[in-house]
């Protein structure tokens, strides 16, 4: 509420006192008080402070001296140099002779400590004013400034006695009515809600302006809103008249219609008024709270990314610490479903919560993010934290539970055990008794305590709605396999399939359990590694079947089922061992004599994330699946393109042969010469040349290789060609 500003009540001061003729020139410093009064009216105040020292250092006596040392500190006090203000007024009052402006010196003594904030002193002088003087206008001031004082020590009951002070005293209604207002406000702070809003709602039946009006109106809202009538908060807020809505402060309505929609279940209309108030809204002290509401509102709607921009630019911009912890457990929780160490900054952060449950809520949910990231240490001076902060409360089970967690994974495994046994001192009926079976589990399994780990878990799955169920069947299946207790493993594993396929990473878990199996050539393997190709086929598991399925076919030559397999591995884009896999489909596409699909299916993939090797190897099988298919052109300009010493006398052959076909007798020659050392492929060399030569009508040429032959490799298969 703004109560009358100094400068207008000085202005009425100085009509009144020194537009008169109480102060008739007398000496020749009239001139010098009227030209220091001009500058003053004109807010010149320097100037004025210079003309009116300038008159009491002349040491005159009179009324000009009191006026120009009066008007001497209110020009200092004008000019925000509260503490010289004092300094002159005090100094003023020793040589006062007129009354009134001794008295109303006192008030200005009084305005210069609420300035400077040293509000005891400026009540004790607001008081002395009151008590001695007679002006209306400025007791009224006083009254307000006490009662401003009051209410911001949050000294309610008192700000609202002196406050109806100055209702009494005063005949400005106008004015009175904004007192009124401030009344209500310092009832609804006081949590005096019934009180507040009959005063308020009376208020709104009497003709008011209409500011005045809607400060009500927003306070009357603010206590419907505490008391859970939303339906009320929103009707006295929507009677703000829209012209006001778009200034300061009560542009700020629109935020609180916006959260009483929410609790009505309309979001649509909670998101419309929230767009709408940040537009206009900056510089309230509500922009940030209208901006985290916002992102919660479009994160439920699932507009992730729009959600997290508001809520991170919360965190990041914020100067509230619990409205900052708010956002960051909202954006913790969010990436803890992704990266639980991407997570660990924004809950950092949350654990600064006002509410002392939230906080501690916080607390223990990033001390497990810390356990599941493995930084026990941090995890342990969190917890020890919370024992201190909460000695002898029995939730502390919980933390002790967490504690012995952090006991067991960084290997102190007796203090583990002893830690899980002292949650039932802590609370007997504690849940986490049960729960600290499987851990128990675990801390046995580490001790190579088999039999005791497998009776803790059989114990702790028979009990109903255990947290670990899962977790235990796994880690039973697996012991009962180390024990060679197939049978009990089975079972486990039975369970598993039954009622947990839709846990994520199951499929890990059968494909580690069909390994085992096959490992221990047991034949039942194939029903697990069947379960994660039927049930999750785009999984890195399966890619692992098929890939091991697919390497088995390779190895005893069935072709077909191979290529199969790795047709199936390929299905799903960036698997890891993508480019080998492709190059042995290649290869059995090749054995399968299928040298179309093969050229195709070459020519038609991507290489370009595959190694250089994989890459050179599929383009050989490509050029030599061409020269199967007679285009021989394609297999020579494959070839072509590395060096001949890159490869073995078979693809030379091809090569020799290639270059015949296109007419590249030089390289054909070339090769021929490379394969002299070759007792297997010499033969065949020497004799393909010469069937060349004979074709192209070059007897004599064809019978020096046909020579060359019969007499290094007599024996051989092409020898008896070449004799005929």
């Amino acid at each position: 509420m703004k109560f009358p500003r100094i400068k207008t009540i000085l202005a009425a001061l100085l009509l009144v006192l020194w537009t008169g003729t109480a102060l008739t020139a007398r000496t020749n410093l009239q001139p010098l008080y009227e030209q220091g009064l001009e500058a003053f009216k004109a807010g010149n105040f320097g100037s004025a402070e210079l003309m009116f020292r300038k008159i009491v250092e002349a040491g005159n006596d009179g009324e000009v001296r009191d006026g120009a040392w009066y008007h001497l500190a209110l020009s200092i006090f004008n000019q925000k140099k509260y503490k010289d203000a004092i300094f002159e007024f005090n100094r003023f009052l020793l040589i006062c002779t007129l009354q009134q402006l001794c008295l109303e010196s006192r008030y200005w003594i009084a305005e210069s400590y609420f300035y400077l904030k040293d509000y005891i002193r400026a009540i004790q002088e607001y008081k002395r004013f009151i008590a001695q003087s007679k002006d209306e206008i400025l007791k009224v001031a006083s009254f307000d400034r006490i009662g401003e004082i009051y209410f911001i020590q949050s000294r309610y009951d008192e700000a609202i006695i002196e406050w109806r002070e100055a209702i009494n005293l005063s005949g400005n209604i106008a004015q009175n009515n904004a007192r009124v207002v401030k009344i209500g406000e310092a009832l609804y702070l006081n949590e005096s809600y019934d009180e507040s809003l009959n005063l308020l709602e009376s208020l709104l039946r009497s003709k008011i302006d209409r500011e005045a009006a809607a400060r009500a109106r927003m306070i009357i809202g603010a206590v419907y809103q505490l008391k859970n009538r939303h339906r009320d908060a929103l009707k006295a807020l929507s009677g703000i008249p829209e012209q006001l809505l778009k200034q300061a402060p009560f542009y700020d309505a629109q935020y609180f219609k916006a959260l009483s929609s929410m609790e009505l279940g309309d979001n649509y209309s909670a998101k419309s008024l929230l767009e709408s108030f940040l537009l206009i809204g900056k510089e309230s002290e509500w922009y940030y709270n209208a901006k985290y509401q916002l992102g919660a509102i479009l994160l439920k709607e699932g507009r992730e990314k729009d959600g997290l921009a508001l809520l991170e630019e919360v965190r990041s911009s914020t100067r509230k610490m619990s409205l900052r912890s708010k956002a960051a457990l909202i954006l913790g929780n969010l990436y803890l479903k992704k990266d639980p160490r991407e997570a660990i900054p924004y809950l950092e952060d949350a654990v600064s919560l006002d509410e002392p449950a939230e906080q501690k809520n916080a607390m223990l949910l990033l001390s497990r993010v810390y356990i599941e990231v493995e930084r026990y240490d941090d995890a342990e001076r969190l917890l020890q934290l919370l024992i201190s902060a909460y000695p002898g409360d029995r939730e502390n089970d919980q933390v002790q539970f967490l504690i012995s967690q952090v006991y067991l994974y960084r290997g102190e495994v007796e203090m583990a055990l002893e830690g899980f046994e002292k949650i039932r001192e802590i609370n007997p009926g504690s849940p986490y008794i049960k729960e600290s079976n499987y851990f128990r589990a675990l801390a046995y399994e580490k001790m190579g305590r088999t039999k005791q780990a497998l009776e803790a878990l059989n114990a702790y799955i028979a009990i109903p709605g255990v947290e670990n169920r899962y977790e235990a069947l796994v880690r039973m299946a697996g012991l009962y396999v180390k024990s060679d207790d197939i049978v009990s493993a089975e079972k486990r594993m039975n369970q598993i399939v039954a009622g947990y396929l839709w846990r994520n990473g199951v499929e890990n878990v059968l494909f580690e359990y069909g390994i085992t199996l096959r490992e221990k050539d047991n034949t039942n393997y194939s029903r697990y590694f069947n379960l994660v190709l039927n049930r999750f086929p785009k999984s890195e598991a399966a890619g692992e079947v098929l890939l091991l399925w697919g390497d088995d076919y390779f190895e005893k030559k069935n072709y077909a089922q191979s290529e199969r397999m790795y047709r199936m591995y390929l299905t799903v884009g960036g698997r890891k061992n993508a480019g080998s896999v492709f190059l042995y489909r290649v290869i059995s596409l090749y054995h399968l004599q299928r040298y179309r699909d093969l050229v195709t299916t070459a020519g038609g993939t991507d290489l370009s994330e595959m190694s250089g090797y994989t890459k050179k190897q599929v383009d050989l099988w490509k050029a030599r699946a061409h020269y199967r298919l007679k285009s021989y052109d394609l297999a020579y300009g494959t070839f072509a393109k590395y060096p001949l010493r890159d490869y073995e006398p078979p693809d030379l052959m091809i090569i020799m042969r290639s270059s015949l076909e296109v007419g590249d007798v030089s390289m054909a020659q070339t090769v021929n010469g490379m394969l002299a050392e070759s007792d297997n492929y010499r033969p065949e060399a020497r004799f393909v040349m010469g069937q060349y030569y004979a074709g192209i009508n070059q007897p004599e040429v064809a019978e020096e290789y046909y020579r060359d032959l019969l007499s290094n490799d007599a024996g051989s298969a092409f020898a008896d060609q070449a004799r005929l």
